[in-house]
């Protein structure tokens, strides 16, 4: 066994003591915890000394004191806070020094919350609300793209867009002879050209 030679007020490393996490995980988990009453912030900031990231949604409460207004932070459930472990979570330590009294469970197991779970709970959008949000992103039409005409007598013609709005789209093509031409089509009659 090998010793190292340790001086007072050194750091031990999270490995040699028993704290509330240990060893590393292979991949982070969020987990729900449950705080003694009106102590979530005290729990947040414990786990945040052992390096645990940890949430609560907040609302803001107003009140006038001798005619001044008073705005205040409360938790929007009381007595939960959801904190993301990247090393193994010691519960009982956690129990022992009062940073939480529980954790939700499945009988005995803990709950690993989805990720997308915890973006809902932050108010950020989920994965499938972000990819929604690129692909009408890269399908919206602005001024100057160039999309395929579907239909009509135009279709299969790469024209510009002059302008889009409200489910149509005004478009103009240059002919070879120089003369321009515009139309109207439905946003269902377009396709984006793929940029090369």
């Amino acid at each position: 066994m090998k010793y190292t030679a340790l001086q007072v007020g050194d750091v031990l490393p999270v490995e040699f003591h028993r704290g509330i996490v240990g060893a590393k995980l292979d991949a982070a988990r969020w987990h729900a915890l449950v705080t003694p009453p009106g102590k979530e912030q005290t729990a947040k900031e414990a786990l945040a000394r052992a390096g645990v990231f940890s949430f609560y949604p907040t609302e803001e409460r107003i009140r006038f004191f001798r005619g001044e207004k008073i705005t205040t932070k409360h938790p929007t459930i009381t007595r939960i806070i959801y904190a993301r472990f990247k090393r193994q979570p010691h519960w009982d330590v956690m129990r022992a020094r009062r940073v939480i009294n529980g954790v939700f469970c499945y009988g005995i197991r803990p709950i690993s919350l989805p990720y997308d779970v915890v973006r809902a709970l932050q108010g950020l959008p989920t994965r499938v609300e972000r990819l929604q949000a690129a692909r009408e992103a890269l399908s919206r039409l602005c001024e100057g793209d160039r999309v395929t005409v579907g239909a009509g007598p135009m279709a299969g013609f790469m024209v510009d867009v002059i302008e889009a709005r409200d489910g149509r789209v005004w478009w103009q093509a240059i002919m070879p002879n120089g003369m321009p031409i515009t139309g109207e089509s439905s946003r269902d009659d377009v396709a984006k050209a793929c940029a090369n």
